[in-house]
């Protein structure tokens, strides 16, 4: 078995839940363990693990990609904040992940009454998990290492309407074996436990947040940190300075590029007049979701016998991908793209229709269909891509990939090539806000001020962008960083392919081929290649 592969294994042994999406049989015996992540003997364990494979591969004299790949993986710089005192991050802890499972629609399979036996095994960990999530939130109080008061509210919010809606609840039929029994260990382990935490965090916790201490940059060592971050996002040679700098030259051109549109359209206002009066247009607003449906469909069928015939190899795969409006108990995102599981079709998720304008469902579909996400998943599946790489996520390959897709947009419809430069122009602003909130303590403030002075957008459309930065720093940057990358290989390829063809699927199917690795590593993979920027 490769090194990577045996890694997978072992991680999955020490934490059998994070098979949920891999579906590994050996693993699935061991469904039902749940351990307490937030024990230092756990934490132990995985230390203990990934230093073990440190020296399995420090003997590697001569390594693949892949053993390459786990190496970064692991060789991560020393992070000094203790994040596990921040552990109520309202995109990742382990309550949003119960209640989404708890549905029976996303991750975990229930497919047999030793499922449900299996499931009520992990819920009743819930007890010990919660209250070493409240001592370890306690010591941050101690240790000055809170959570910004924006994030507290809407985790409790979200934990709030969770209960209020029972957004938690099964939407598959429960064999009566085990009805009664799955739906006490759900009121008995999960409900309860949130109550629990929402108590604390509500009577105990919420007093010690700040609204205007924003980011890693106000926590002790959070600037290093964030150095960290950026650098694992993006590469390992970029700065902040270099990051708005990269804005700063963005930004002019993407306005001009907007600009150009809105004198076609002759529209006499600004951008974001323009922006404005294309959201508030009754004649690009849905009345319903399944409208939305069925324009992303002709969108993909569209894209399908146009971009992808035009710039991309047909491999004799099946390219769909199965679109639905999302679940109650999903948080905050509008859109996002769920790799295949098993052997079911990719996802892309929507969140309703008032989020959606007509103009930007062909962007929207580039990125989260074909020959964005999906597209890339798919291609990872042919080119057998190890389950190592697939159930890690490098956001700059990816993300990269996924935005650098949006500019294959052809439209004769000039509203749909306006919003492709909106959410090119929302990429750059992230590049400012990121960093800002992250490693120069922007206030909230300065960050509505900098979106509403280019973009007609809401209050909440702010919030949730804020929120995003705040808890995963750096991943916001990957977009349009690991964008320009592709871009720059682009040109340096066009360029040096000038008297051979100069194929464009050629380097697409370039860049799909080195498939999802860290931006470090891709670089020195197209330098193989013969490609140096």
């Amino acid at each position: 078995m490769d090194i990577y592969e045996k890694y997978l294994l072992d991680s999955l042994i020490l934490n059998p839940t994070l098979n949920d999406s891999i579906h590994i049989k050996y693993i699935d015996k061991f469904k039902h363990i749940q351990p307490n992540i937030y024990l230092n003997s756990h934490i132990s364990k995985v230390n203990k693990l990934d230093k073990k494979y440190i020296k399995y591969l420090d003997n590697i004299k001569d390594k693949n990609k892949y053993e390459k790949i786990l190496e970064y993986d692991l060789k991560k710089q020393d992070i000094k904040i203790d994040y596990d005192l921040l552990c109520m991050n309202i995109f990742d802890n382990i309550f949003l992940e119960y209640i989404i499972n708890s549905t029976g629609i996303y991750f975990y399979n229930f497919n047999t009454i030793k499922d449900y036996e299996d499931y009520i095994q992990r819920l009743m960990k819930l007890d010990s998990i919660t209250n070493k999530m409240i001592q370890l939130l306690k010591n941050g109080i101690k240790k000055k290492i809170i959570h910004n008061r924006i994030i507290i509210l809407n985790t409790i919010n979200y934990l709030k309407d969770s209960l209020n809606n029972k957004t938690y609840e099964h939407n598959k039929r429960i064999p009566n074996k085990i009805k009664k029994r799955y739906e006490n260990s759900i009121n008995k382990y999960l409900v309860e436990n949130i109550k629990k935490i929402l108590l604390f965090l509500e009577d105990k916790y919420l007093k010690y947040t700040n609204n205007d201490k924003l980011g890693l940059s106000y926590i002790k060592n959070g600037k290093s940190d964030y150095l960290i971050f950026l650098k694992l996002n993006t590469y390992q040679s970029i700065t902040p300075k270099k990051v708005f700098d990269i804005a700063d030259n963005e930004i002019k051109k993407c306005l001009k590029n907007l600009n150009l549109i809105k004198n076609k359209l002759k529209f006499r206002g600004t951008i974001k007049e323009l922006h404005q009066k294309i959201v508030t247009n009754p004649e690009y607003i849905y009345n319903s979701n399944q409208e939305i449906l069925e324009d992303l469909n002709k969108i993909k069928r569209k894209i399908q016998n146009t971009i992808m015939k035009k710039y991309f190899y047909d491999y004799n795969i099946n390219t769909e991908y199965n679109i639905k409006l999302l679940d109650k108990a999903n948080y905050g995102i509008s859109v996002y793209y769920q790799p295949p599981i098993k052997n079911k079709k990719g996802i892309f998720y929507f969140k309703d229709k008032q989020t959606l304008n007509k103009n930007e469902l062909y962007v929207l579909s580039l990125h989260e269909g074909n020959p964005g996400h999906n597209y890339e998943h798919l291609i990872n599946k042919k080119n057998n891509v190890p389950k190592y790489i697939l159930n890690n996520y490098y956001s700059g390959y990816s993300e990269g990939w996924a935005t650098y897709t949006e500019t294959l947009l052809e439209s004769n419809n000039l509203y749909e090539v306006f919003y492709r430069y909106i959410y090119e122009l929302i990429r750059i602003i992230r590049l400012y806000l990121d960093v800002g909130i992250n490693y120069y303590k922007w206030n909230y403030t300065k960050c509505s001020e900098l979106f509403k002075k280019y973009l007609y957008v809401d209050d909440d459309f702010i919030k949730e962008e804020i929120i995003r930065y705040i808890s995963n720093p750096g991943q916001a940057v990957s977009y349009k960083i690991g964008e320009l990358l592709i871009q720059k290989y682009k040109k340096l390829y066009l360029k040096k392919n000038l008297k051979n063809n100069n194929n464009i699927k050629d380097f697409h199917k370039l860049i799909l081929d080195i498939g999802p690795c860290p931006l470090d590593i891709f670089i020195k993979e197209m330098k193989l290649k013969g490609y140096t920027i």
